[in-house]
């Protein structure tokens, strides 16, 4: 069995020019190295692809940021233009993730500021076992937002109170 290792900031910079060169490409269906396996991606439109990972159930969307938040983009969700987002939801949960070739830092600050903008309250969040990972977690009518910044990914994942969920 090989060793894991764990994703560094290089790795995100990699999968984000990987995916943009995927837009760029104007192809239909495609796929996308990462780590030892790929993403298979199926366009959707100019800025959406489906993607799938082999070997699990689970799928999602990529859109590429343009200036203006894309229509189908949840109205709700922090939306960053000129960035690429990979989008995948279950009944009570939402998760983004954003890899960029920049400075995800700023990625990670423009969320804040849009959370505090749109009302979520900032709460104590837990104790990271990785100095190199920085957590924030949001509270808005029951729902939880936990955004998190580290190996050059940001991440925010929504959790829907259960009795909203059935």
């Amino acid at each position: 069995m090989p060793e894991e290792r764990r994703i560094l900031p290089q790795d995100a910079e990699v999968l984000a020019r990987n995916l943009r060169e995927a837009f760029d490409s104007g192809k239909d269906s495609l796929s996308v190295p990462w780590f030892e396996r790929s993403l298979s991606l199926e366009r959707v439109s100019d800025e959406e692809y489906l993607v799938r990972q082999p070997g699990t159930p689970t799928s999602g969307r990529v859109i590429l940021g343009t200036g203006s938040r894309p229509a189908n983009y949840p109205a709700d969700l922090p939306y960053v233009p000129d960035e690429i987002v990979m989008l995948s939801s279950t009944v009570r949960h939402t998760m983004a993730t954003w890899w960029s070739t920049g400075e995800v830092s700023t990625i990670f600050a423009e969320i804040e500021r849009q959370c505090a903008a749109a009302g979520w309250t900032r709460r104590d969040a837990p104790p990271v076992p990785h100095e190199d990972v920085t957590l924030r977690v949001y509270e808005q009518a029951g729902r939880l937002r936990h955004l998190t910044l580290g190996q050059g990914i940001v991440s925010l994942i929504e959790t829907e109170p259960p009795e909203r969920s059935g």
